[in-house]
This record gives C-alpha cells, structure tokens and sequence, in this order.
C-alpha cells in the first residue's frame, strides 16, 4: 500500500497545477508539476501487481517500445526523470535538440515540427505537457491517474 500523505500531497498539488495552468508562469507551473512527478513516481512504485493492473492504462500515450513507453507508469517515470535530472538525455528530441518542459494549451495538434516529430495538443479542453518527445496531458493522464489512486485509497 502507498503512503497516503504522498496522495494527498499529489491532490493538493493537482489543485495547484489546475489554477496555475491559466496563468502564464511557465516556471511556477514546472516546479508544481515536478513536485506532482516525484510524488506519483514514488506511489506508482509502491504499487503491488494487483494494484498496478487497476490502475495503469494506455490511452493517448504513444507507445514507444525502444524507449519502453508502454502505459501511464512509464510515461510519468520518464517525465520525472527528465524534471530530476538536468542532464538527462530524456529532455532531448535528438542528440542536439533540448526540448524540457514545453507546454501546448487546448487544441493545436501540429503546434511544432521538430526532427519528424510533431509536438501538439489534440484537445481542446486540455494541456500537454512536453520533456522531450514525450507527451503528457493533464486531464487525460495526470487528472485520470489521480481518480484511480483515489478510488483506491
């Protein structure tokens, strides 16, 4: 079982990360998301397998088998790890591109074309977030995996 102080800590932090995602305060909006990754990092991990099967999906994640991207456990790993290590080679579209923690807002699919990779948002009601390749939504990823650690609080 997970510590349920690190889930509260990740709602409050969802909160936080609503409002301040209308505001423009890219930095204030990283440091709040990077603090929500190393808490769902740390959760995800203390899962046991019965656990991790409720809660774990797939949906609107690009399935990257070199990269082992399979479901929402390995998206947020690589997220946090890109967030914690400045060096990290995760915040890289390739060798000499950095792209670290860019963000899309509402519908704007192909906002960016970099190295044959297309950076957007495919909805309108909410955000991508963006370390390297990797795409992470709020709605879609970090609001439905916090439903599914509550529900199983």
């Amino acid at each position: 079982m997970f510590d349920n102080v690190l889930l509260t800590d990740c709602n409050k932090l969802n909160e936080l990360l609503k409002n301040e995602k209308e505001q423009n305060s890219s930095l204030l909006l990283e440091a709040i998301y990077t603090s929500l990754l190393i808490r769902l990092h740390d959760i995800l991990n203390s899962l046991d397998k019965k656990q991790r099967s409720t809660v774990a999906f797939a949906g609107d994640i690009t399935i990257d088998k070199q990269s082992n991207i399979n479901d929402i456990f390995d998206l947020i790993r690589i997220h946090r790890n890109a967030a914690c290590h400045t060096k990290s080679g995760w915040k890289y579209v390739n060798k000499k591109i950095l792209f670290s923690f860019n963000v899309v807002k509402e519908r704007c699919s192909n906002a960016l074309k970099i190295s044959g990779h297309i950076f957007g948002c495919d909805y309108t009601d909410d955000i991508a977030l963006y370390y390297g390749p990797w795409r992470v939504y709020f709605k879609r990823h970090i609001q439905k995996l916090l439903e599914r650690l509550n529900k199983l609080n």
